[in-house]
């Protein structure tokens, strides 16, 4: 066979006779087993050979152990969009890359959670379970065969899972976003450190209205109309106020004042002209008579679902010298900082 070590002048009725081999019994990889058997050789000084004998030996089961964490893009994320970020992880396993089974990778906001995080849009994005034979929602490259004895748990050490994460408008905005990957093989889960370069979620304010308009119908010339709804939807990540102003209406050459529209914050039913507010032309902050809504907007939990969403009621009075004709105009909400408006309709 192949000579491994060797020690030569030693004296067997006084001393043990060794010899160490550190490099060459196993070769990386090597799957993890317990009947492995290395044979040696006696020779002594007369160059006459002992019978051959053998040793055997178990090759334990070792930990995955992280290589990097790789970042290929940054986040661009518009109002009430969203945008895809890759992170890849690469790892060795000196039992072969086959011997690790699943893996699970996390995106989290590392000023508020840590990568135990339940998935949260706000804070922790997470694919669990990701199963190296065929990753459903990642793609597993550099995985080698797996091949027999030595090598059935790969012929190769080490390899790559790259996920693509679907990042929404609510992520919190912070430049502390980390990745984090856990490894599955026979010694258990293996955690590895976060990843030392940080991501950033850039703030974004944004507002949205579900309805496409305020139809207030057929309304009598000095009458008012029936109560009509928008709905304010906070499509960024930040607490929000909100300025509120609208143009005149107009048909041909006739208008009707911005302010013969009056709104309230609560109210599904209000009485025209008791407790409401009259529409501006130009919001400053300040207070609901200045268009400035004291909202406090959360940011929503879920990108689709608007349980923080909040309504306002409409109604307008139309004046009693009034020309007929299809009035048109455009009211406008715009976000602001939450600290801007200073009314008490929070």
């Amino acid at each position: 066979g192949t000579l491994l070590c060797s020690a030569t002048g030693v004296d067997p009725s006084s001393a043990d006779a060794t010899c160490n081999d550190t490099t060459s019994i196993v070769s990386i990889p090597t799957a993890h087993a317990s009947d492995y058997t290395v044979q040696y050789y006696l020779e002594d000084n007369h160059d006459f050979g002992a019978a051959v004998d053998s040793q055997d030996f178990t090759v334990i089961d070792v930990a995955p152990v992280l290589t990097s964490y790789t970042t290929t893009d940054t986040l661009t994320i518009t109002a009430g969009g969203s945008d895809t970020l890759t992170r890849a992880v690469t790892f060795t396993d000196n039992n072969g890359d086959n011997d690790p089974t699943l893996v699970d990778m996390v995106f989290f906001e590392n000023g508020s959670t840590t990568d135990a995080c339940s998935a949260d849009e706000n804070d922790c994005y997470r694919f669990d379970d990701e199963d190296l034979s065929g990753a459903a929602n990642c793609t597993v490259s550099d995985r080698s065969t797996a091949g027999t004895g030595k090598t059935a748990t790969g012929t190769d050490a080490s390899l790559s899972l790259s996920c693509d994460f679907e990042i929404y408008f609510n992520a919190t905005a912070s430049s502390d976003w980390e990745m984090s990957a856990t490894v599955t093989d026979g010694t258990g889960d293996t955690n590895f450190a976060d990843s030392s370069s940080d991501t950033e979620v850039a703030a974004l304010a944004g507002i949205g209205v579900s309805e496409a308009g305020i139809a207030y119908g057929t309304v009598a010339v000095g009458g008012d109309s029936s109560v009509q709804t928008t709905t304010m939807e906070n499509l960024g990540n930040q607490v929000l106020d909100v300025l509120l102003d609208g143009t005149n209406m107009s048909s041909g050459g006739n208008t009707i004042a911005a302010a013969q529209q009056h709104w309230h914050p609560s109210s599904s039913s209000f009485t025209y002209g008791t407790g409401d507010f009259a529409l501006v032309t130009s919001a400053s902050t300040g207070t609901e008579t200045s268009g400035c809504l004291n909202r406090d907007m959360a940011v929503r939990n879920v990108h689709d679902t608007g349980t923080e969403d909040e309504a306002i009621y409409w109604r307008i009075r139309i004046p009693a010298a009034q020309e007929s004709g299809s009035y048109t105009g455009t009211n406008t909400f715009a976000t602001t900082a939450s600290s801007s408006c200073t009314g008490t309709l929070n």
